[in-house]
């Protein structure tokens, strides 16, 4: 019967894949009320393309507009709006990254075509969890600095110890951070989690180079000048 009736011809702007979960019968029915109106549902998987900006990542947040516009017919002759109270979001949907809501935005019209071309906007609003990179990132990375913080107390005579302590951290970190980055989107500009590795490194490589400092003011003649730099930095 669906075959019969007029159907708009809306496509999803973006879209990746579309996908109808048949079984043995499309998700799919009609309604035809005593007022001539007639109602058409059907169920629709699709895949759709979102421009993303992960400058903030991993703390960022993201929006993601879904497009439905009308292919073939103008805003003169078919107008398309959201019914009232016509989004329901299943409750147990759950995002293992992200914790997200969505909105319905207001009518549209196309300007990117010559000819002007109805549509409608869904917002989908994504905001990531930050839980799995402190545990993974954060607190690890923040460990290894207070380590190369702490060697800073051993005597600089103890040259195996500092030496061994500060290259270890060092090693330790740039292992972490090209594990981090094998496991972030892959961007070529210079993210917040890339800031924060960047920091680190810089911190314990500074410790590697006062203590190389001090070894050279002592073996130099200039114990006194290098414990003064000593206390300075702890």
């Amino acid at each position: 019967m669906a075959n019969n009736i007029w159907m708009p011809d809306i496509f999803i702007d973006q879209a990746k894949a579309l996908r109808i979960p048949t079984y043995f019968v499309k998700p799919a029915n009609i309604r035809v009320y005593n007022d001539s109106r007639i109602r058409y549902s059907s169920r629709i998987n699709f895949d759709v393309a979102c421009n993303m900006d992960f400058q903030l990542y991993p703390i960022d947040e993201q929006d993601c507009v879904i497009k439905f516009e009308s292919y073939g017919l103008q805003n003169k002759q078919m107008h398309m709006t959201w019914l009232k109270d016509g989004l329901t979001v299943n409750p147990d949907i759950h995002l293992a990254q992200f914790t997200f809501r969505t909105m319905l935005l207001d009518e549209y019209t196309t300007d990117y075509y010559d000819l002007q071309y109805p549509g409608l906007e869904l917002k989908l609003h994504l905001k990531r969890l930050i839980a799995y990179h402190v545990v993974q990132t954060y607190i690890p990375s923040t460990v290894f600095v207070i380590l190369a913080w702490l060697s800073m107390f051993i005597p600089p005579e103890s040259v195996p110890g500092r030496v061994g302590m500060g290259m270890t951290t060092m090693l330790t970190l740039t292992a972490m951070f090209s594990s981090v980055r094998n496991n972030v989107p892959k961007v070529s500009y210079i993210s917040v989690l890339d800031l924060w590795m960047l920091m680190c490194i810089i911190f314990v490589f500074s410790c590697l180079v006062e203590f190389i400092v001090i070894t050279a003011l002592i073996r130099n003649g200039k114990k006194k000048t290098g414990l003064k730099v000593e206390r300075v930095c702890q």
